[in-house]
C-alpha cells in the first residue's frame, strides 16, 4: 500500500511538472527580430529535425519543447514528416 501511495504521489508531481514546463513554453515570446521571419525547413525532415533547425536559425531558443508539445496534441501519428 506505501508503494501505491508513493507511486501515485510520483506521478501527480511529474505530471504537473511537466504541465508547467508547457505552459512556460507557451507563454514564453519567440526571439523574432524581424516581423516577418523566413524559415527554410528541408522535404522529408522529422519533428525532431524541425525543431532542431527552427532552434539553429534562432526562431526557438531550444527544441526538446515543441517536440514534445506537439508530441501531446499528435501523439496517435507515427509518421510526422514535412511534405513539398
Amino acid at each position: 500500500m506505501r508503494f501505491i501511495k508513493w507511486s501515485f504521489f510520483l506521478a501527480v508531481l511529474l505530471a504537473l511538472l511537466f504541465a508547467g514546463w508547457m505552459v512556460y513554453f507557451v507563454s514564453t515570446p519567440a526571439n523574432l527580430q524581424d516581423e516577418v521571419v523566413e524559415v527554410d525547413i528541408r522535404a522529408g525532415s522529422s519533428l525532431r529535425s524541425v525543431s532542431r533547425q527552427l532552434a539553429d536559425q534562432g526562431v526557438l531558443s531550444e527544441p526538446n519543447s515543441l517536440r514534445c508539445w506537439s508530441g501531446c496534441w499528435a501523439w496517435p501519428a507515427r509518421s510526422r514528416q514535412a511534405t513539398t
